[in-house]
């Protein structure tokens, strides 16, 4: 038996351990996060109030713009539906019968960027377009400075010292209160029932951002958000935050599965295993920041299956496998516990 744990510790050297946890009732606190494609360290410390404000491109919830995408054909073409513009709606290729499920990006982002269209295409190329609207959320304008050129000035491997992150973090409200308005939107042109079956997955920031949507649709109709999943949510400035309406928590939606690049099931207070409650999956090792959602994209078109873990060091869960459960895209709102998934370093 030792034997046999030490060849599969050896394996270690070319993949690494996803970790995934159906837990509830507590704060997302991520250890590490980072805006478009860099890993940047997380700090607690509490935000600027003005500093950067200004220097954004808009901090106007009207900037945020909503695109469908409902052609597997032609995976580019989009149509942008305006909240209040029934025309812009009735004119779409939105359809009542499908869920909508919405893509949120992070920090210096927009509707363009590699999250956005690669989980889109993926979607659509799996065949999902036949089941969701899917519509791609754009707040780049919220979250981003009018010049780039002074991102490089400010501290990128602190983001909690960055007046652009600070700035965008105080937008993250607006832009969910602006989602929430969208959903009641469609509610009131009659292109959906209720909140219940609307899915989000929001990728950094846009985790954060998906939260608020979450907190604001419960405080304001009768049924909560049906799904809401959060890859790689950001870390700075809401590892302290205590205020549940800022940021993603178990309760924002009926079902709240998380990805994220932490390192294990006792990285911080959330690994509580208990009845109801949401997923976190942490990757570690060779899989950063981009990885999570990469892997998200896996999951849409093949079966990945967690191993249920009780205790590390990883290599003993890995031979001890049993009690699997899809993870990703797949996951049923019903898992519970912790498991692990082996990815490999080379993807």
């Amino acid at each position: 038996m030792h034997n046999h744990f030490q060849k599969v510790f050896a394996m270690k050297i070319a993949t690494a351990l996803l970790i995934f946890a159906i837990i509830i009732n507590c704060s997302l606190q991520q250890e590490t996060v980072a805006p478009g494609e860099e890993n940047i360290e997380t700090t607690t410390t509490e935000p600027n109030e003005e500093e950067g404000d200004e220097e954004l491109q808009s901090n106007d919830p009207n900037s945020v713009a909503f695109y469908l995408y409902p052609s597997v054909e032609n995976t580019s073409y989009h149509e942008e539906i305006r909240i209040g513009e029934t025309d812009s709606l009735l004119e779409s290729s939105y359809s009542p019968q499908k869920t909508p499920i919405f893509l949120i990006h992070g920090f210096v982002n927009n509707y363009t960027c590699k999250f956005s269209q690669r989980v889109k295409n993926a979607f659509l190329e799996a065949g999902k377009g036949e089941q969701y609207n899917i519509i791609v959320v754009d707040w780049g304008a919220l979250s981003t400075p009018k010049n780039q050129t002074n991102l490089g000035l400010t501290p990128l491997n602190d983001l909690a010292k960055n007046p652009f992150y600070q700035a965008a973090v105080r937008n993250v409200p607006k832009v969910g209160r602006r989602i929430a308005e969208f959903i009641e939107f469609l509610i009131n042109e009659t292109y959906l029932d209720n909140p219940s079956s609307v899915y989000l997955a929001g990728f950094s920031l846009g985790a954060q951002v998906a939260g608020s949507a979450g907190y604001e649709v419960k405080q304001n109709m009768s049924d909560p958000i049906g799904r809401i999943t959060g890859l790689d949510p950001a870390g700075p400035l809401y590892q302290s935050q205590t205020n549940n309406a800022l940021k993603l928590e178990s309760s924002d939606a009926s079902f709240v599965d998380i990805i994220s690049n932490g390192g294990g099931p006792n990285q911080n207070d959330c690994v509580d295993v208990t009845n109801d409650g949401w997923v976190t999956s942490n990757v570690a090792g060779v899989c950063a920041h981009n990885r999570c959602w990469v892997y998200y994209i896996k999951s849409i078109t093949n079966d990945i299956y967690g191993c249920k873990c009780f205790a590390t060091p990883d290599y003993i869960c890995k031979a001890t496998c049993s009690n699997k459960v899809l993870f990703g895209y797949p996951t049923p709102p019903t898992a519970r516990g912790t498991y692990y998934v082996e990815v490999t370093g080379k993807e």
